[in-house]
């Protein structure tokens, strides 16, 4: 039996959403392009980075949350709200959502609200922010 390479294997960050063909996630390279170059928001349960590209989802969750089972659990729930609230997103970036420790102990209904917030705020930010309140001159 030959040897294996990772040039063999077929990385789940190239394919992250197989039912729905447009949400592709990005490959290795392009997380590391991602997290290098891109615009980044950070919340209390997430950290949303963008940058311009084809529209890939990517999402990444630290060892610090727990077991692999764990690990997996709340990356299906951040996909489901992905796909769920697809019309959010801009098709014309690449998005990796980064998933804290703290969120492992959220429902599913408190994932959702507190994720929905943070990519309203990533797509102000992303377009430039809010407009800025000019002080009145006297």
């Amino acid at each position: 039996m030959d040897k294996m390479s990772l040039n063999d294997v077929d990385f789940a960050g190239e394919r992250f959403f197989p039912h729905n063909p447009t949400l592709k996630g990005p490959s290795k390279a392009q997380f590391e392009k991602v997290f290098s170059a891109g615009r980044s928001v950070n919340s209390l349960y997430f950290r949303i980075v963008a940058l311009p590209g084809s529209g890939k989802v990517g999402i990444a969750t630290s060892k610090s949350i727990g077991c692999h089972a764990q690990r997996n659990k709340i990356k299906r729930r951040v996909k489901v709200i992905v796909q769920f609230h697809q019309a959010i997103l801009s098709n014309s970036f690449d998005w990796v959502f980064v998933v804290k420790k703290s969120a492992s102990e959220l429902s599913f209904d408190q994932l959702k609200e507190n994720l929905c917030t943070s990519l309203e705020t990533a797509k102000l930010k992303l377009a430039g922010g809010p407009p800025e309140k000019r002080p009145e001159s006297f």
